[in-house]
């Protein structure tokens, strides 16, 4: 196959570059001693690349734009990536806020229920009291009642 052609679908993605010519082979390979390194075949190296690389794979984006940007003195390349944060980490960290926000959410609800069921004992038995105060006869302020101070 012609150079130009692989290099072209090397690029988009549609091919594997030769195991010689792979950047992320070649660093692999160079870290290794030169012995184990040199044991290698071309199809050991294949093989050995494509199970480094699918380990390595992230889960597809929503938006995933990469680029190069080739310049006289040098060529830069951009990445830039947009999706959900899958890592163990985050999903771990948002869990664990989670729990946080229910046992929050049921402390309160709690407090609030215990707060009304205090106001409701409160109100009943005050109006017990007025009640039994009102049929004993007794007038605590004269000249005001209960009544009165009701708008309706």
């Amino acid at each position: 196959m012609n150079d130009a052609i692989l290099q072209e679908k090397v690029w988009l993605g549609n091919a594997e570059p030769p195991p010689e010519d792979d950047p992320y082979t070649v660093e692999i390979l160079r870290r290794l001693s030169a012995d184990t390194a040199s044991s290698f075949t071309a199809e050991q190296m294949v093989a050995l690349r494509s199970a480094l690389s699918s380990a390595r794979s992230h889960p597809k984006h929503a938006i995933d734009i990469r680029g190069l940007i080739p310049l006289y003195f040098a060529q830069y390349y951009f990445v830039f990536l947009f999706g959900r944060d899958r890592r163990y980490q985050t999903e771990h960290a948002i869990l664990e806020r989670r729990s946080e926000v229910k046992e929050k959410a049921g402390l309160a609800t709690h407090a609030i229920g215990l707060l009304f069921l205090f106001g409701t004992l409160t109100t009943a038995c005050l109006t017990t009291l007025y009640i039994v105060k009102s049929l004993a006869g007794i007038d605590l302020l004269p000249g005001i009642h209960l009544r009165s101070l009701l708008p309706f």
